[in-house]
């Protein structure tokens, strides 16, 4: 299974479809996770004990992977090809590794640098090709 699927599944049970009336909820939704993720890391953070880094840990878990859930969720509501972003921007952060050394380059910071001739994820691109992929499918565009 992959994390697009599951969501996929969820949404299709729950009738959300892309509809840009849902993009509001699923943008609460993505607030709500972010907030509780930085409760959980308040608590991380302060923990005085074991048991109390494991229970902020647990919790940062939980908040980490729901708000992974929503934010596809959120892609799929606006009808954006999460499933193919992904794999852009997996390809383009791939192409920071050095092919020799197998390592990155960092800053000062510990941030990691861009190589020469680096180019960010063509997003434009992938829009223009899955609207147009929808279009041969027969698929109509969502209007508002």
């Amino acid at each position: 299974m992959s994390i697009f699927y599951d969501v996929d599944a969820f949404m299709k049970a729950a009738g959300h479809t892309p509809d840009p009336k849902r993009v509001s909820l699923y943008l609460d939704l993505v607030r709500e996770e972010i907030g509780e993720l930085e409760e959980a890391m308040a608590a991380y953070h302060s923990a005085e004990s074991k048991q109390e880094e494991q229970i902020a840990k647990a919790d940062a878990l939980d908040a980490i992977c729901d708000s992974i859930w929503v934010l596809v969720g959120l892609g799929r509501v606006m009808d954006l090809p999460i499933d193919w972003g992904w794999d852009e921007v997996t390809i383009t952060n791939l192409k920071k590794i050095d092919p020799q050394l197998g390592t990155v380059m960092r800053d000062d910071n510990g941030k990691i640098l861009k190589p020469a001739g680096w180019r960010p994820p063509d997003m434009l691109k992938i829009i223009q090709q899955f609207e147009m992929s929808q279009q041969r499918l027969g698929r109509p565009e969502i209007q508002e």
